[in-house]
């Protein structure tokens, strides 16, 4: 039975409706998609001019940097600001003294070892940046990783340079990433944020931090230039590439994975609106398990240490794809993969498991001191660096 055709007003109405509706869901998207940005001159009205540019950076406190850090990473660009943290924990592997370390302690010469370093660092730098610097949790983790590289500090196998490098990449890559691959790159007083936030870290480390001004204002200096030349970073991903004999790979690829990374872009940009609050991806569990009284780490790449095997976690499409390549997933492996959880101070290599509680508790207690007295000075970090923005842009 032919069908009938529709009435020609009827079409004219639907014509009308998408034209009408479908310039006003973009427009709804783009408002959306930079209200959280838009919100920090209210949030943070003394960090901006009445026309709306960044000013008084150098007084940027500790607290206000987290809270801008805490959007950034987990609400604004959470799968890409993990990527680059763990690209940039993989480029300090070219640096001869950390690899030729993490070689001789064990640490890259098994699956499991490696799988296991890298968890145990995104753990703990997770731990140190998300938890609030206020709360005693965070100095628990930086103590934990201060106690890990002590002894190899005292034994002059890790050096004050070897620090600062990879806590320049952890500064700086989130913001390269983001500003290449994101739906809009990072304002001003983010990066100041992140400055602010890497520094501290860095400052309760025992590293050396008056180069870090000077690499800040370097970086400043190029993009005010407009230079596109070979940055010390783009030398650095060549040199790596040469030194772990990677082939360069096929041209389709590359085109592939940058038309797929452009595509998103413009996906989230034009048609997606913002993640809402209840879909915000906690990394790190924010209590204790009852059932274990450990914590859960909540994502992973290839190996699931410390994930809770739930029935999400082992039949969820993240789960069936690692199924597919052949991975393994929350559960597997008996206690192999620790599901039951971790205890921040026995995070680290497995025969140090257990070992340093009571240093650790002494560490935090000097943590929390020196903690106090940048936030009994308004947590301003200038207070102890000079007076500027450490990422050189005030």
């Amino acid at each position: 039975m032919p069908s009938l055709p529709l009435p020609t007003s009827l079409v004219w109405s639907w014509t009308t409706i998408l034209t009408v509706l479908t310039p006003s869901y973009l427009l709804l998207i783009r408002y959306l998609r930079f209200q959280r940005l838009h919100s920090y001159r209210t949030r943070f009205p003394h960090y901006f001019s009445p026309d709306g540019s960044p000013t008084n950076l150098d007084k940027m406190t500790l607290q206000d940097a987290h809270r801008i850090h805490m959007d950034l990473s987990q609400r604004e660009f959470p799968y890409l600001y993990r990527r680059s943290l763990f690209f940039a924990l993989f480029k300090t592997y070219s640096i001869p003294s950390i690899s030729s370390l993490l070689l001789a302690t064990g640490q890259l010469s098994a699956t499991k070892s490696a799988s296991k370093r890298a968890t145990d660092t995104e753990v703990l730098i997770g731990e140190i940046i998300i938890n609030p610097p206020w709360e005693k949790r965070g100095l628990e983790a930086l103590a934990r990783m201060n106690w890990l590289h002590g002894r190899w500090q005292k034994a002059g196998r890790i050096k004050n340079g070897d620090m600062l490098y990879t806590l320049s990449m952890f500064a700086l890559e989130p913001a390269r990433w983001i500003g290449r691959w994101e739906w809009r790159k990072v304002s001003v007083v983010e990066r100041c944020a992140l400055g602010v936030v890497w520094r501290e870290v860095g400052e309760l480390m025992g590293i050396g931090m008056e180069d870090l001004d000077r690499f800040g204002r370097r970086k400043k200096k190029e993009g005010e230039e407009g230079e596109e030349g070979e940055s010390g970073l783009e030398w650095m991903e060549k040199m790596k590439r040469w030194s772990d004999c990677f082939p360069e790979p096929p041209q389709w690829q590359e085109k592939t994975l940058t038309w797929i990374l452009l595509f998103r872009r413009w996906l989230l940009l034009h048609l997606s609106p913002p993640r809402p609050e209840w879909m915000v991806l906690h990394k790190i569990d924010k209590d204790v398990d009852p059932a274990t009284g450990k914590y859960h780490y909540n994502v992973y790449e290839l190996d699931p240490w410390y994930v809770k095997p739930t029935f999400w976690k082992r039949w969820g499409p993240s789960a069936l794809l690692s199924r597919l390549a052949g991975a393994p997933v929350p559960g597997d492996g008996d206690s192999r993969f620790q599901p039951e959880g971790y205890h921040i101070h026995e995070v680290g290599p497995e025969k140090l498991r257990g070992q340093g509680k009571e240093e650790i508790e002494e560490m935090v207690k000097d943590l929390e001191r020196r903690r106090l007295e940048v936030l009994a000075k308004g947590g301003c970090i200038g207070g102890t660096g000079g007076g500027r923005c450490p990422m050189g842009l005030a």
